[in-house]
Parts: C-alpha cells; sequence; structure tokens
C-alpha cells in the first residue's frame, strides 16, 4: 500500500516564535511538512529552486525588505504551481485584497493572541469555502489539499 507523499510547504514569517508555531502545527500533519522557514521574502525566493514548496505560508506584513504582496508576485513567476496563503490578523485587509490579485490562493487570517493548541484545533475543524470568490479563511487552510 502506497501513501501520498506530503506536500512540501514553506513558511515566510518575520516573528520567530510564530514561525516556529507553524512549523510545530504543519509538521504535526501527516498530509503536510515544513521544507524550510525564512524570515523575509528575499531569502524564500533565493531558495525556491531547492525547497520545491507545494504550499507558501506567508505573512502579509514582513518586517524590513519585501512585503507578502511582492513576494507573491516574484514567487508566482518563479514557481506558478505552489499555493500561497498569505497569513494575517486583519479581518479585512486591502493588503489581503492586493495579495490575492497578484496570484496567491487565498488567506488565513490568525488570532494574534491564539495559543499554538488553538491553531491545532482550528486546523482539524477548517473548511475550505466552496466558491473560489471567496477565499479568506479563519484557522488553519490545512483541510483543502
Amino acid at each position: 500500500m502506497s501513501s501520498e507523499p506530503k506536500k512540501r510547504v514553506l513558511i515566510i514569517e518575520d516573528d520567530p516564535e510564530i514561525r516556529s508555531s507553524f512549523t510545530m502545527i504543519v509538521d504535526s500533519s501527516q498530509k503536510f511538512t515544513v521544507v524550510n522557514g525564512y524570515s523575509n521574502c528575499e531569502d524564500a525566493i533565493k531558495h525556491l529552486h531547492s525547497d520545491k514548496p507545494d504550499i507558501v505560508l506567508m505573512d502579509v506584513e514582513l518586517a524590513g525588505g519585501m512585503n507578502g504582496i511582492k513576494g507573491t508576485k516574484i514567487i508566482k513567476e518563479k514557481s506558478p504551481s505552489s499555493d500561497i496563503i498569505m497569513v494575517t490578523v486583519y479581518e479585512d485587509s486591502e493588503m489581503v485584497y492586493e495579495a490575492l490579485k497578484s496570484g496567491a490562493s487565498g488567506s488565513w487570517r490568525r488570532l494574534e493572541d491564539a495559543p499554538p493548541h488553538h491553531w491545532r484545533r482550528a486546523r482539524r475543524r477548517c473548511r475550505w469555502p466552496a466558491t473560489p470568490a471567496s477565499r479568506v479563511w479563519t484557522g488553519c487552510p490545512a483541510a483543502r489539499c
């Protein structure tokens, strides 16, 4: 009996604690594995060829250089088959809308003060929208793939 290979997830998040929590949550799944985590788009883009992500989980507002919108455009150019999920703390963000226009597959609204065990519970319970027009989720998008 052969099992499907795990989806390869790349995490781009400037907060090291959040990046670590995302890694823990994703790696706890039987369907996903984190191939790498970066604090900025520039480093992630340099390693796209070797990381070969199926999914990119990326903060919309990254500190410093390139933001998630510009990062989305470049990643989609270099890795068009990768699904990009934008992470935000905002319920209604113009930046998320711009990222979706730039090629992001959807966005995940995370709760700023939610501890990691709440994120795991959200990952188990979340359902992706039935229509492509509604691409904003609360919880974790892991159920989609």
